[in-house]
């Protein structure tokens, strides 16, 4: 019943899993902020974290009306974060 009223309205559900992002709130992670960074990064395969535009293109993107058929998505937005294999050196 739950699942045939969200449809019914139009209820789209979808999550963004975002990956470290440069925000403000990395400076609350931790005193020595440039060793955060630097574990932080080191979980990410592309090597940097995320802007927040990068994080932003998508949650536009699932607000698009060529974006309806999508819903009960999760979508990593993460430098290859959840691949699990670390920056390569």
């Amino acid at each position: 019943m739950h699942g045939s009223l969200a449809f019914r309205f139009f209820i789209y559900v979808n999550a963004i899993a975002p990956g470290p992002a440069a925000t403000e709130i990395l400076a609350t992670l931790g005193p020595d902020i440039d060793k955060v960074h630097e574990e932080l990064t080191s979980t990410v395969p592309l090597g940097r974290m995320g802007a927040p535009e990068e994080l932003a293109w998508r949650i536009v993107q699932l607000v698009d009306p060529h974006a309806a058929w999508v819903t009960g998505a999760v979508i990593p937005v993460d430098g290859g974060q959840t691949l699990g294999v670390g920056r390569q050196r």
